[in-house]
């Protein structure tokens, strides 16, 4: 169960198919066999290519529905790539910086995990 807070501090709990898939994977013996030869670095950059590829960008949509984003504060654009999409920039005025000293923020949306 991962427990999220949103810009605005809405806390939201979640038990991701990725999480569930993830701790069987990593959490017995069988999955890590099972793992260890697609995480070898010949299979990250043939991967990394395919990504990279215009084929890809087939992915970006479908991705966006199935996590719920919120495209509202990015520039509209055709990406040319799975991996273009995270490149994507802020529209002009989306987003307030908060500069005050011993505030965190995060040059980049995501995910910060605490333990």
């Amino acid at each position: 169960m991962i427990r999220t807070a949103d810009r605005n501090g809405h806390i939201v709990e979640e038990d991701s198919f990725q999480n569930k898939l993830l701790e069987k994977i990593y959490g017995s013996v069988a999955g890590r066999i099972l793992i260890r030869p697609l995480i070898t670095p010949a299979v990250s950059v043939t991967v990394g290519k395919i990504l990279d590829s215009g084929l890809s960008a087939a992915a970006v949509k479908p991705f966006i529905k199935l996590n719920h984003l919120d495209m509202r504060d990015y520039e509209e654009r055709k990406y040319a790539s799975y991996n273009d999409f995270f490149k994507r920039k802020i529209r002009a005025g989306a987003r307030h910086i908060d500069m005050e000293p011993g505030h965190f923020i995060s040059p980049c949306d995501c995910r910060v995990s605490v333990y």
